[in-house]
C-alpha cells in the first residue's frame, strides 16, 4: 500500500493531500476498490489524516474519503471499529479548527445509511438536534433529494 505510506504524519502536507485524494478516486463507485482500499489500511490511514490534520484542503480530500469508503456497509463497520464516528462528529461539530461541517455531517449519513449499528453511534454521538442534519445532509450548493444525497454531489467529491 504504497499511498497509504504517503499519507504519514511525517509527510509534507501536499504529499498527504494528494495521497489522500488518490484513496478518494480509488474508492469511488466501486465496491471491488472500496473493498482494497480497507483491506490495505486505508480506513484508518484517512481517519489518521483526519485527526491530525488541520489544513482543510487535507482534511477535506479525508472527509470525501470518508464519504465514498461508507457507502460500504463493511467498510462503514470498519470505519466505526476503527473509532471513526467520533473523530468525524468532532468536525461536524466544529470542533476542530477549519473543520468542513457540511461535508463531515455527509460523510456521517452515509455511515448511518449504510450500517444499522452505525445509525445508532451517530444518533447518540450528535445528539436529537444534529441528527435532523446528518439525515437530510448534503453538500453545499446542492439541493437535497428524496434519498439523500444526489449523484451530481457524488461525482463534486
Amino acid at each position: 500500500a504504497p499511498i497509504i505510506g504517503l499519507m504519514g504524519r511525517e509527510q509534507e502536507r501536499i504529499i498527504v493531500e494528494k495521497a489522500t485524494w488518490t484513496l478518494n478516486n480509488l474508492s469511488t463507485g466501486s465496491e471491488e476498490n472500496q473493498g482494497a482500499v480497507r483491506h490495505a489500511g486505508g480506513v484508518k490511514a484517512t481517519l489518521s489524516v483526519l485527526e491530525w490534520a488541520r489544513d482543510a484542503p487535507t482534511m477535506k480530500a479525508a472527509l470525501a474519503t470518508l464519504i465514498h469508503l461508507s457507502e460500504s456497509s463493511e467498510t462503514a463497520l470498519a470505519v466505526q471499529e476503527a473509532n471513526g464516528i467520533p473523530i468525524l462528529v468532532k468536525h461536524a461539530k466544529g470542533q476542530v479548527p477549519n473543520a468542513h461541517k457540511d461535508i463531515a455531517l455527509l460523510a456521517l449519513n452515509k455511515l448511518a445509511m449504510a450500517h444499522p449499528g452505525c445509525s445508532d453511534e451517530v444518533q447518540e454521538l450528535v445528539g436529537n438536534d444534529m441528527w435532523e442534519s446528518v439525515q437530510v445532509a448534503v453538500l453545499p450548493g446542492t439541493a437535497a433529494t428524496s434519498g439523500g444525497a444526489s449523484a451530481a454531489v457524488e461525482n463534486r467529491l
